[in-house]
This record gives structure tokens, C-alpha cells and sequence, in this order.
């Protein structure tokens, strides 16, 4: 623009020129010479290629038609320029409409997830949160989710947000401040670590884990799990002061599942949770982290935190997985020898896994029935109980399962082959008459076998 007007000013001021030179040849017209001095212009005239007055002409109508070249040129490549800006400014405006969905707020926020570099802007409500991401402005993706709030941590701000896409990652992160975001993004078994700064913001990116974060990383074992209980840690390491974990744990069918983030000081990874889950009580929960031995340690004052009935975090956890072995009928109290434990397993056959399965230990009462004592009992299982009924004698065995809206029924008791013993009669009729409107259910398998 600065080269055009510069071009116009020598344009007009060639105009002038010229004007100026025109008068001045009207004043020194060689008619007014003497004919001796017009003889002897003549003859330089003659030696010249050109008059001097066509001379200045052309010189100045040659100035004016190269500035206006010059001029005409310039102007047409400002144009494209310009043209080319409006289409650019355009096509930017265009891309950050499709990324500025409504209640966006205006600040973008760049970052990383892994080593992919993205721009991220958040939609912030008092419990929700949702926004866009992309990644050079070539893909939109948008994201909707939710503030933590009953596992909040003390002091700041924790979210969940989901892409809404057929095959999407979940997006977990933490507000350090309200410029700065620490998190990660989790797709099945994949963990990328993913921190974002507001625009605009001098902060420092945060530092790769060192050997201090990432000996806390890997899958860890509860040492006291077993068959029926168990707990699990899975750690990831993303920046040199904080770590990802997952915690899970199981007794019977309840369980309990705590995922969150630990800050990292003094070789110790800590949470402290805002206590909004235990009625009565004000004291917040704390996590602390620590890896010594080659084991994982975990101190809290609230090892069931977030957990069903009955469930707890283990204290003590080891690296890897552990040989869980299942429990035999003995083990569990469903038998009282390994010869009847033998004689259970040949009779029920394929189900006596089944049968293990929910019956972590075995309610029995004795009685007498056809005037023999035996034992009779449910099955109890936490969080899944009364879903095998026994009666053991010292000959005989009679077992039900309740699958599938049917009874399973097995006995060696050729006398009870077909049909249910006293003691057991009210517990298969409670099952059938959740199912006897159910024409697909509601049955009882009968099942004999000469042992």
C-alpha cells in the first residue's frame, strides 16, 4: 500500500513537471531568436536525434506512462493481495464458527495429548463442562461430560468429558488453575498424558515423569486377594508431579472402583478428598501413595471410600498379577470330606464351577428329615446370596442352582430322582414364582445320577 501511494505522489508531481516545462517552452520560442542564431540551432538541431521540447515531452510522457505502469501494477497485485486476505480471513472465520459452538467461552487453550499438539475450548457451568477440540484446525471434536463432584478433590477442580464419536477416548483432567489443565486421555488400555494452557499465559510446561513418578506406573496386585475378594491398582505416570490410578476392588458381586489423580512430594503421591459421600462425618479422605520394597503402599483413613458393602481397598499391593486359584467344594464349606467333595464334583458335572462361583461359604442348619439328621442351607455369596441351595447327609447329596429362570436340580437319591426334597421345597419355589408367568422360565431340570 505504502509503494502505491509513493507512485501516485511521483505520478502527480511528474504532472506538474510537465506543465511547468510546457510554459517554459513558450516563453524561449526560437521565433523570437535572431536568424543567425535560428541558422545555427537549426544545424544543432540537425545533429540531434531529437528536438530538445519532443525530448522533455516524451521524457515526461514516458515517466508518467512507466509510473502509471508501475502504478496499474501495483494496484492489480494489492488487489490479489487483498483478495487473497479476504478469501484467508474468510476461510479462518469459517473454521472457527464450525469450532465456536454457542457458550463456548472465547479463550482457546493449547497444548498436548502425547506428542499430538491440540487447541481445546471449554463450556464451564457450575457441574458440567463441554467444549471442542482439534488439532490444527483440521478435525472438530466435541466434547461433553461432568465435574466430579462426590470424588472431588480439596481445592480443585476435576472433570470427565467423553468425544462424541462412534470409537471416542474420555478425556480426564484437573484444573491446577483456572489457565492451566493437567490430565490425560484414556482409549481401553491406552493412557497419553495431556496438559493445556490458556493462551495468552507465561506457564511452564510441566516435566516428563522422572524415575521418582514412574516407579509408581504398572499393574499392582492387593497382596490379600483371593478368589472371592480382591483389590487392583493401575498407575500411569504423566508428568514428574502427578500420577493417574485406578483403583478397583470386589467382595463377592459388590464392588468399588476410584479413579483419580495424585499430586507428587516428598516421595509420596497424595489425594485428599473432599468428603461429601460419608453422611456425619466432616473429615476429609486422604490417599497416600508410596513404593517401597517392591511394593505398592497405600495409607488412608477410608480404605472402603467409594466402594459397595462390604468392599475395601487392600493396603499392601505387589507388581504384576497373582496365581488366584478356584476354591474346591471343601474349601468352601459345601462338603465336609474330599470324598464327598469327589462325589459333588462327578455329580453335578459341568456346573460345579458354577456352583463354586456363588458360594463363597454355605448357611447350613441341621435338622432331621426322614428321620436322619442333616444339613441344609443357602449359599452366600455378598451381594449375590441364596443362589444355590445344599442338603448334605452322610449318603447322599442334593444340590440346586437357580440359572437362567430355571431350577437345576442333582441328587444320587434314586427316591428324590424327580421330585424336590422338604427341606428345599420353599427355596425353588421362591425362584419359579419370580418366572411362572414367563413361558420361557420357571422350569425345574431334573437330574439323577446312580453314585
Amino acid at each position: 500500500m505504502k509503494k502505491i501511494i509513493v507512485l501516485v505522489l511521483i505520478a502527480f508531481a511528474l504532472t506538474l513537471t510537465g506543465c511547468r516545462l510546457e510554459e517554459s517552452n513558450k516563453g524561449n520560442d526560437f521565433t523570437n531568436l535572431p536568424q543567425k542564431e535560428k541558422e545555427t540551432d537549426s544545424k544543432k538541431q540537425a545533429n540531434n536525434f531529437i528536438d530538445p521540447a519532443s525530448t522533455e515531452s516524451v521524457t515526461t510522457d514516458t515517466l508518467k506512462n512507466s509510473v502509471k505502469k508501475q502504478l496499474t501494477d501495483s494496484i492489480k497485485e494489492q488487489q490479489e493481495t487483498d483478495s487473497v486476505k479476504e478469501q484467508t480471513t474468510d476461510s479462518v472465520k469459517e473454521q472457527v464458527t464450525d469450532i465456536n459452538n454457542e457458550n463456548i467461552t472465547d479463550d482457546w487453550f493449547v497444548g498436548f495429548i502425547g506428542n499430538k499438539k491440540i487447541y481445546a475450548k471449554f463450556d464451564i457451568s457450575e457441574d458440567r463442562i463441554s467444549g471442542v477440540y482439534h488439532d490444527g484446525y483440521k478435525t472438530n471434536i466435541e466434547l461433553k461430560g461432568y465435574f466430579n463432584s462426590i470424588t472431588a478433590i480439596k481445592g480443585f477442580r476435576t472433570f470427565e468429558l467423553w468425544e462424541e464419536t462412534d470409537d471416542g477416548g474420555d478425556i480426564i483432567g484437573i484444573f491446577r488453575t483456572d489457565d492451566y489443565i493437567q490430565g490425560c486421555w484414556i482409549k481401553d488400555d491406552v493412557i497419553y498424558p495431556m496438559h493445556l494452557t490458556r493462551e495468552g499465559t507465561d506457564i511452564t510446561p510441566p516435566q516428563k515423569p522422572s524415575s521418582d513418578a514412574i516407579k509408581y506406573e504398572g499393574t499392582w496386585t492387593g497382596k490379600s486377594s483371593g478368589f472371592f475378594t480382591g483389590s487392583k491398582a493401575n498407575v500411569k505416570a504423566l508428568f514428574d508431579d502427578l500420577i493417574y490410578y485406578e483403583l478397583s476392588a470386589f467382595n463377592g458381586a459388590n464392588s468399588g472402583l476410584l479413579n483419580s489423580f495424585a499430586f507428587i512430594e516428598n516421595n509420596v503421591a497424595k489425594t485428599v478428598y473432599e468428603n461429601d459421600i460419608n453422611i456425619g462425618e466432616k473429615e476429609d479422605i486422604v490417599f497416600e501413595f508410596s513404593v517401597e520394597n517392591d511394593l505398592l503402599h497405600l495409607n488412608s483413613n477410608d480404605y472402603s471410600f467409594f466402594c459397595g458393602m462390604g468392599v475395601f481397598f487392600d493396603s499392601h499391593y505387589v507388581k504384576g498379577e497373582i496365581e488366584i486359584k478356584m476354591p474346591t467344594a471343601l474349601d468352601v464349606g459345601i462338603v465336609d470330606t474330599k470324598e464327598q467333595d469327589e462325589l459333588f464334583k462327578k455329580l453335578v458335572g459341568d456346573r460345579y464351577d458354577d456352583f463354586i462361583t456363588y458360594t463363597s461359604t454355605v448357611f447350613y442348619s441341621k435338622l432331621i428329615w426322614n428321620d436322619k439328621e442333616v444339613k441344609a442351607g443357602e449359599a452366600y455369596l455378598r451381594g449375590y446370596s441364596g443362589k444355590c441351595f445344599y442338603i448334605i447327609s452322610d449318603e447322599h447329596i442334593y444340590a440346586a442352582i437357580n440359572e437362567n429362570k430355571n431350577v437345576y436340580y442333582y441328587t444320587n437319591d434314586k427316591n428324590y430322582a424327580d421330585n424336590i426334597p422338604e427341606p428345599m421345597v420353599d427355596w425353588v419355589n421362591e425362584r419359579l414364582y419370580i418366572w411362572m408367568e414367563d413361558d420361557n422360565g420357571g422350569k425345574i431340570f431334573y437330574n439323577y445320577k446312580d453314585l
